[in-house]
């Protein structure tokens, strides 16, 4: 008696299975029209609305301080949502001390002009900005920079008298890219503190969001007015 194996029955098994899968792929390389393409007259899957698109990366513009081109004329800039900024001037502290850009003053004069921050560390964080443009400090005149320190020291002693009533203040100068200067135009942070605020500190640092803008210029130019009344000098 011849026993049968299935040894034979395996190997069509395995034939047929490989011509099914060789016969698919020849299909699919049909319509495709070459190797790995989209299949001929498939449209391509539409982005879903209000999806942002992830592959472009944010601008400058809301990320840190105001970017800025010294180019001579206007430029665009294009934001996190794809639309399209136009930004006046060469410089938008140029633009604010000439007061074609919008901003909360505190304190002018004929040398320096002093306003919020946009995105603050702490609530009455002050920038005292000169005039005259000067990316850096090499650019800076002698006169301009002493004259951005004194006004600095000004608002540090009007900040103590304001409602803020702050327990302390940095003077900070950020000067190149190395030293996170973001707006090429020299200028003066006054930055109020309170005991026991690192933890505010440190969100602050993070969140960059203003506090009452409004409300917080008019304290500022208050304890403007109580410094010029006890000390007029």
């Amino acid at each position: 008696m011849v026993r049968r194996t299935s040894a034979p029955r395996t190997v069509a098994g395995g034939d047929r299975r490989c011509r099914r899968r060789r016969s698919a792929a020849r299909r699919r390389h049909l319509r495709c029209g070459v190797s790995g393409g989209r299949a001929a007259g498939t449209r391509a899957r539409p982005r879903r609305a209000g999806r942002r698109d992830r592959s472009r990366a944010d601008g400058d513009l809301g990320s840190g301080e105001p970017c800025v081109a010294h180019d001579g004329g206007d430029r665009t800039a294009r934001s996190g949502r794809g639309a399209t900024v136009t930004i006046v001037g060469a410089c938008v502290f140029c633009d604010i001390v000439a007061g074609t850009a919008p901003a909360r003053r505190v304190f002018e004069d004929g040398t320096v002009v002093a306003f919020l921050d946009i995105r603050p560390i702490s609530r009455g964080h002050v920038l005292v900005v000169p005039r005259a443009h000067a990316a850096r400090l090499e650019d800076l005149d002698p006169g301009d920079g002493a004259a951005m320190f004194r006004i600095g020291q000004h608002l540090s002693r009007a900040l103590t008298r304001s409602d803020l009533a702050p327990d302390g203040t940095h003077l900070v100068l950020n000067d190149g890219r190395a030293a996170f200067q973001t707006v090429d135009h020299a200028h003066l942070h006054v930055l109020p503190r309170w005991s026991g605020d690192k933890l505010r500190l440190a969100t602050g640092l993070v969140r960059r969001r203003p506090h009452d803008p409004d409300a917080t210029a008019a304290l500022i130019r208050a304890g403007l007015d109580r410094l010029e009344t006890e000390d007029p000098r």
